[in-house]
């Protein structure tokens, strides 16, 4: 039996059948937590043996771990990687205080340490001076663990130590006043700082007797200074404002408030100085006018006047910025206006070209259909010479040949760049003498020559040699290629000039006899290139019988120029043995 109720009508017993069974129960339970206590320390043996390697594998992994964190912080912030130097300024550029919403953020802008040591920054309660103050000393350490800057862009020396007394340390259990607060850390800092140290001063000896605590102020200010620290402070002093703007290597700052709306606008502005604007501040928060006006009357004429002319001096500011904004916005939009008109003069230069190639490019093709009719109007002609006058018909032909390209050529006006002749050449014309490479004027013609004044020299050359210019000073001595007046229009035209005069000298029929083949070949690539240019499809060589050395020199080499097509000799009565037809 191993227990009874409480009134004793109930026993709990155990059958001696089961009692031998529970004991088994109990030992294999035993044995159980046994075995898993040996497995247990066996595997803590088994990780205890590696244990150097795992505690290496943790700290790596604890590395990884914050090198990720910084990454992601930096994506996060759209932070940029800052510039670390030994020695120098800093330099903040649209920096964010990393603890605020990046969409709200007003960006700030912080030069210290190049032109000056020590920042002075002043303007109203609740207008950003603290988290200017707070935004640099962040930047500071987070540049100097790995962390990228929240910022368009950021320099930072290396700095030594960063000291710091913001916010409010009075303690009724270690009887600390703000100001006794305030000047213990004040004190530890001026006994542990050194030059390449960041100081961050906010409202500094305030809390005590105005005067007193502007007299205290400058004197530790003029320490720190001597003493090549880097300082920023936050005041409400106006000693402290005058006082910066009379010690070289200090600067006064002051973050922006809207004077129409009585609002701050968290803009922190270098080499200005700040009102607190406690009036302002004190109407929006509800306080009454007549003991607004009553303080008014009270505050000492100098404070006064020190006032008006910061409320003055930033009403100048803002007018500036807001002239200076449209001047940016009017020479933004002249220069947009300037980009418009160069685009539409290059597209009208670039279609007016268009129009002129087009434009040659049928005179050429009607030239050279022309050309070709005529030819072929010719060679019909000669076809036929059997049965006519030979003398007669070819006398007919050139004259037909002439009074085509007089037609073709008789309304054109002489364009620039054009060669001259015999009757195109006046007195007075600018030329350009090609043998010469010097721009002149024709003083005198003489038949096909004709007689140019170049600079102090005059010489005579002939009137084909000369190219049609632009009216000039006749002393240039540009290249051709550079000279002045030859314009690519005048070059087109020369061009298209050059192409007439060819088509106009090509000829059908080449006489090479009483020729070398070594005289001959040249005349013959000439005849084949003024052929293809006017369109001509077959010219006749006329080489002679004789030996048969000029006919089978001309034959080996024509058969490989790629130009020629085929190489025949001519008909019998268009001279057999004695000339050979080309088809180009």
């Amino acid at each position: 039996m191993h227990d009874q109720s409480g009134t004793g009508a109930t026993l709990f017993i155990e059958p001696l059948a089961v009692v031998n069974l529970n004991n088994d129960i109990k030992r294999y339970v035993a044995e159980e937590h046994e075995e898993i206590e040996r497995i247990l320390r066996q595997l803590t043996q088994n990780v205890g043996a590696e244990a150097k390697a795992l505690l290496a594998s943790l700290e790596i992994f604890t590395t990884l771990d914050v090198i990720c964190a910084r990454a992601l912080l930096a994506q996060e912030q759209h932070a940029v990687r800052p510039m670390l130097v030994l020695s120098g300024g800093v330099e903040i550029a649209q920096g964010r205080h990393p603890l605020l919403p990046k969409d709200t953020v007003v960006p700030l802008d912080v030069q210290l340490g190049d032109k000056f040591t020590m920042l002075l920054i002043t303007g109203p309660n609740t207008g950003g001076k603290t988290v200017a103050l707070k935004a640099v000393g962040l930047f500071a350490l987070m540049a100097q663990i790995g962390l990228f800057i929240p910022a368009s862009s950021a320099k930072l020396p290396v700095f030594r130590a960063v000291y710091a007394d913001i916010g409010d340390e009075q303690s009724i259990e270690q009887s600390l006043s703000t100001f006794s607060a305030h000047m213990t850390n004040l004190i530890s800092i001026l006994n542990e700082v050194k030059a390449g140290d960041l100081v961050l001063i906010d409202e500094i000896c305030a809390g005590t007797d105005p005067n007193e605590g502007a007299a205290l102020a400058m004197a530790m200010l003029e320490h720190l200074h001597e003493q090549g620290v880097l300082t920023m402070v936050t005041t409400h002093y106006s000693e402290l404002k005058t006082f910066a703007y009379g010690h070289e290597g200090m600067e006064n700052a002051s973050v922006e408030f809207d004077p129409v709306s009585l609002r701050p606008t968290y803009r922190l502005l270098m080499g200005v100085p700040g009102s607190s604007n406690a009036f302002n501040i004190s109407r929006r928060l509800g306080l009454a006018e007549d003991i607004i006006q009553n303080a008014g009357e009270l505050l000492n004429q100098e404070h006064v006047h020190m006032e008006n002319v910061l409320q003055e001096l930033d009403s100048e500011r803002r007018r500036y910025e807001s002239g200076s904004k449209e001047i940016e916005d009017l020479r933004r939009e002249s220069e947009q206006l300037r980009n418009a008109l160069a685009y539409s003069k290059s597209e009208f230069e670039r279609r007016k070209n268009e129009m002129l190639r087009k434009a040659r490019e049928q005179a050429d093709e009607i030239y050279r259909r022309s050309r070709r009719e005529s030819e072929a109007v010719l060679k019909e002609l000669r076809s036929m010479k059997a049965d006519f006058d030979t003398k007669r018909l070819e006398q007919a032909a050139e004259e037909a040949r002439k009074k085509l390209n007089k037609t073709l050529s008789e309304d054109a006006p002489l364009p620039e760049g054009a060669p001259l002749s015999a009757k195109t050449a006046k007195k007075g014309l600018n030329v350009f003498v090609v043998s010469l490479g010097k721009n002149g004027i024709i003083t005198d013609v003489n038949g096909n020559d004709v007689t140019v004044q170049v600079g102090i020299l005059k010489m005579t050359v002939p009137a084909k040699k000369c190219l049609l210019t632009k009216a000039q000073p006749a002393h240039t001595d540009a290249a051709p290629k550079k000279r002045k007046g030859f314009s690519k229009n005048a070059a087109a035209n020369y061009a298209h000039q050059m192409f007439i005069a060819k088509s106009g000298s090509a000829k059908q029929e080449i006489d090479l006899r009483g020729m070398t083949l070594d005289e001959a070949i040249p005349v013959v690539d000439k005849a084949i290139d003024d052929a293809l240019i006017a369109g001509i499809g077959q010219l006749r060589l006329i080489h002679g019988k004789g030996t048969g050395a000029l006919r089978a020199g001309l034959t080996a080499y024509l058969s490989t120029n790629r130009f020629v097509k085929k190489l025949e000799t001519a008909a019998l009565e268009a001279g057999g043995s004695g000339a050979t037809v080309i088809d180009l």
